[in-house]
């Protein structure tokens, strides 16, 4: 692989063949290659770029195709969705240069739209404006300018209102803070950030969480020694703070029931002082392998990882029966995702009809989990999505046919005294208004 552009393309084909996710694919890609730091960097800009805004960038495009964009063959649409990116939204490269290296890609990967792609960039480079009038079409402006399916910008409005949903979709599109947690079972967030300076990596307490901190700039994480040895990892706010909403205290007996690939049982870990136990699952065998590596990487020595079905009515783990004995079980179930979209942008795209499944299946994982509860102990449900479907109605169904829970608010007084109830205990994150991914956490009591 020569140039960036070249490994941005391939990646973007194979996530629009597999329904990949962007991270998975990026990394999976990259894993042995010799590409320049500085092309891996644009290549990396240009795969999330265009995922970000290919909403836009097909809206743009189409003004200038004789045909439906969905007609294209789908390596020239590539190609323009990329070709476009550059000229709209990376300042650094002149459109002249955009336009020249995307029209020497179309000559080696479909010569035949040489002149095609060249002539429809020549017209984006215009950078005509949108001419969506707001007020007219509010769902359609906010659909073309943040790039979000048209279904999903009303759910949005719907459910947090015009001024909220704007705030959710342009957060989605900022660069994020590489927020981590310093594992406290080997070292001090303090002295972490110390050894960190040493090496010219510039990072600085997140005051939020007392383990919390975030790095400056780009680094490559994985490569270094402090990450390899298990001495932080990276982990948002809202993360950490699920894992603190679960309450656990030294000694408990705590069931993380879709635990892969292990995150919240690790802080979990630590929050328990390595004492106690952590029993996490997940439905597939092999993911439970690393959960096991992961934990053993960042000695977390009280986790045991085992395969099970979350949704599945039987109690037993491993042989062992765990009906009301669990001090703390975590359901952070599978979801929609459509509050970590800034990290996976082309989860936005998701079809309506797969996301509709998801209601049903997350009741039975949380119904099932209030089994393995103990009386006077604690069921958490949380989600990365910020469907109300998801959330609030897979809740107040639980508790309408689970008498013996009650809601209580989690993590109150968190963020110093920063995080707002609504009319419920429960408790949704926004990444507009919190800083963090968006995120929902419900905490139940069995009486």
């Amino acid at each position: 692989m020569s140039t960036g552009r070249e490994a941005a393309y391939k990646i973007l084909l194979k996530i629009e063949k597999d329904s990949a996710y962007s991270n998975l694919a990026l990394k999976d890609f990259f894993k042995d290659s010799t590409l320049p730091p500085n092309e891996k960097a644009l290549s990396y800009n240009i795969v999330l770029g265009v995922l970000d805004r290919r909403l836009t960038l097909d809206f743009i495009l189409s003004r200038y195709l004789a045909k439906p964009i969905n007609k294209l063959d789908p390596k020239v649409l590539t190609l323009l969705r990329m070709g476009s990116y550059q000229i709209l939204y990376m300042d650094k490269i002149p459109d002249f240069a955009a336009i020249n290296e995307t029209v020497k890609q179309a000559a080696k990967i479909a010569a035949y739209s040489k002149g095609l792609v060249n002539a429809v960039l020549r017209k984006v480079a215009k950078k005509e404006p949108l001419n969506i009038n707001k007020e007219e079409n509010p769902v359609l402006y906010y659909s073309i300018r943040y790039s979000f399916p048209e279904w999903l910008v009303k759910l949005f409005i719907e459910s947090y209102g015009e001024e909220n949903a704007e705030g959710i979709m342009a957060a989605s599109l900022q660069a994020g803070e590489t927020v981590c947690c310093a594992n406290p079972l080997k070292t001090s967030r303090d002295e972490l950030i110390k050894n960190l300076a040493a090496k010219g990596i510039e990072a600085a307490e997140d005051n939020r969480l007392k383990d919390a901190f975030y790095i400056k700039g780009s680094v490559n994480l994985s490569e270094l020694r402090e990450f390899k040895d298990g001495l932080f990892a990276v982990q948002d706010i809202s993360s950490q703070l699920c894992a603190e909403a679960v309450g656990a205290k030294e000694g408990d007996t705590v069931i993380d029931v879709c635990a892969a690939p292990g995150g919240k049982s690790i802080r979990l870990s630590q929050l328990m002082n390595n004492k106690g136990r952590i029993i996490s699952c997940d439905i597939h065998e092999h993911k439970t392998k690393i959960i096991e590596s992961y934990a053993k990487r960042m000695g977390a020595d009280i986790i045991s990882a085992h395969a099970r079905d979350a949704a599945s009515p039987d109690t037993c783990i491993d042989g062992e029966d765990f009906r009301g004995k669990a001090d703390r079980v975590l359901c952070d179930a599978p979801c929609s995702g459509f509050g970590v979209i800034r990290g996976k942008p082309e989860i936005k795209y998701k079809p309506k009809e797969e996301i509709e499944k998801l209601p049903e299946l997350q009741f039975k994982i949380l119904h099932s989990s209030a089994q393995l509860v103990k009386k006077g102990g604690t069921l958490v449900y949380s989600t990365c999505t910020l469907n109300p479907a998801e959330n609030e109605r897979v809740c107040d169904r639980f508790l309408s046919e689970n008498g013996e829970f009650e809601a209580i608010k989690p993590l109150e007084g968190a963020l110093g005294g920063e995080i707002k109830y609504g009319e419920s205990n429960y408790l949704t994150l926004l990444p507009h208004i919190y800083n963090t991914d968006g995120f929902f956490i419900a905490a139940f009591r069995r009486k």
